[in-house]
């Protein structure tokens, strides 16, 4: 047993050697090449600092033994539902990125990056996203760069394509370095992104004001009219947009029912249970039917998996499907008047100028098949497709992903999207069925059950284009195959 243990400690002194040596060289070579480009002694300084700064980040890998990594990755995870971002060369536009744009969340993902690469230089580190995906997801950005060279507005196809670029970075990067150990915490930080936003939208209801919004978006309450007369507002948590705080309110509640199913005492299962019946709260003042419908898709699938990898015994599903129902009963008792307005006397012109948005990106397709109109150019072209002057009344993109990947980067970058959507849904199944682990199955099923209601919801929304939404859906494209990966050998439990 001694000898066992000698030979461990051995071998984790050695890896930590490889990680200090790599560290230090690193940030010798940086640093000579920041000394080399300076102009001056004062940049010379500040490269410097940075330098250090780096590689002292870096080192810290070796002595606090992924801690810190840990540390920056749930502040990421946690600043990414809130939209504290900086838009550089920005011009006003909806549909995409209106600039290049860089987070709170970002700031510390990047901070992130040297630790990766660190870990990857001393196998402590794995890429956990499927070959597959990368390379579905790199055809498709070739699509996009052929996209962009043919749009009128270049600067706003070129800041879409760095959209997408940004969101495979941010699926890589945390598929590197997201455990299993970290379910928990990551779970908690899913119920505080629900009780922060569902709290503000109560205000917000309360007060007709965008109360918490204001802080970070230009977002105003969104009032929607009935056929009845009546007219409902729509909170919009701290998103700028009621269907981005749906959405991410759907995405949540898998991986809150999965939480339920997971080991701990009665103090976790209330805190979680009382999680999701927030949700559920505000999920029903967002009055966003598309939402709606999708959370039913990924609730469903949901229990699918949970069957189908024996996850859940029939008395357990029956006893967490009333409970689901009692709560729906309970929440649904003051919310029904409303939710049943939403369903029953939305006005038709909604619906119908949704419809006439259809037609010209069909349209848009028609015309430009190969390589579409450019990316976030629907709009700026939008007058050349639009005989009816639907632009004039409802001035804004089509409300449908897939037509809309179509009308901007031709029907090869709406067939390479939809393909980029299988690919993750089916490495992620295959994955999943593989694993033994019962905390990373359990999220893992709740993560494609949130994507696949997401997936679905893009049928009626554009919402993947919009920010924080964009990174969050890839966030958790990255914890899912990071949960689902095979442990390797070399994997320290704290590294």
């Amino acid at each position: 047993m001694n000898t066992a243990n000698d030979a461990a400690a051995a071998s984790r002194a050695s890896q930590d050697a490889r990680t200090a040596a790599l560290a230090i060289g690193l940030g010798l070579l940086a640093g000579v090449a920041a000394v080399s480009a300076a102009s001056s002694t004062t940049a010379v300084l500040a490269l410097s600092g940075a330098v250090a700064a780096a590689a002292g980040i870096a080192a810290l890998l070796v002595v606090m033994r992924g801690r810190l990594a840990d540390a920056l990755l749930l502040a990421a995870i946690a600043a990414m539902a809130i939209p504290l971002d900086k838009y550089f060369a920005f011009r006003d536009h909806v549909g995409g990125w209106p600039g290049l744009r860089l987070s709170a969340s970002d700031l510390a993902l990047l901070a992130l990056v040297p630790i990766a690469i660190v870990g990857v230089a001393t196998r402590r580190v794995h890429n956990a996203l499927p070959r597959a995906v990368y390379f579905v997801y790199a055809l498709l950005l070739c699509q996009y760069t052929l996209s962009v060279v043919n749009a009128t507005e270049r600067d706003l196809a070129f800041f879409e394509m760095m959209s997408a670029v940004h969101a495979l970075a941010i699926a890589a990067l945390i598929g590197m370095v997201f455990r299993r150990e970290l379910i928990r915490p990551f779970v908690v930080l899913v119920a505080v992104h629900v009780v922060v936003h569902t709290g503000f939208a109560a205000a917000q209801m309360a007060t007709g004001r965008p109360v918490g919004a204001e802080w970070f978006t230009s977002a105003s309450i969104v009032p929607e009219a009935l056929e009845t007369g009546v007219v409902r507002l729509r909170p919009v948590g701290l998103f700028d947009h009621p269907i981005v705080f749906a959405n991410v309110l759907s995405l949540s509640l898998p991986v809150l029912c999965a939480g339920l199913l997971m080991a701990g005492g009665r103090l976790w299962k209330m805190f979680v249970a009382a999680t999701a019946a927030i949700a559920l709260v505000g999920l029903g003042l967002t009055l966003s039917r598309g939402a709606w419908f999708a959370t039913a898709v990924a609730l469903t699938t949901l229990v699918v998996l949970l069957r189908v990898g024996s996850l859940i015994g029939r008395r357990q599903l029956f006893r967490l499907v009333a409970v689901a129902g009692m709560s729906a009963l309970i929440i649904g008792l003051p919310l029904g008047p409303r939710i049943w307005e939403r369903l029953t006397a939305s006005d038709a012109g909604n619906l119908n100028v949704r419809f006439e948005l259809n037609w010209i990106a069909v349209s848009m397709i028609e015309t430009h098949p190969f390589v579409g109109v450019g990316l976030s150019n629907f709009i700026p072209v939008m007058h050349r497709f639009d005989p009816t002057n639907v632009m004039r009344r409802f001035p804004a993109t089509v409300h449908n992903i897939y037509l809309l990947e179509g009308a901007e980067a031709g029907v090869p970058g709406m067939l390479l999207f939809i393909a980029l959507l299988l690919a993750v849904f089916l490495c992620g199944w295959r994955a999943w069925r593989r694993t033994a682990d019962r905390g990373a199955r359990l999220l893992g099923a709740a993560i494609l059950a949130g994507l696949a209601g997401f997936a679905f919801s893009q049928l009626a929304d554009f919402s993947h284009r919009l920010e924080p939404m964009r990174s969050m859906v890839w966030m958790n494209v990255g914890i899912l195959f990071a949960v689902l990966r095979a442990p390797r050998a070399l994997e320290h439990p704290h590294g």
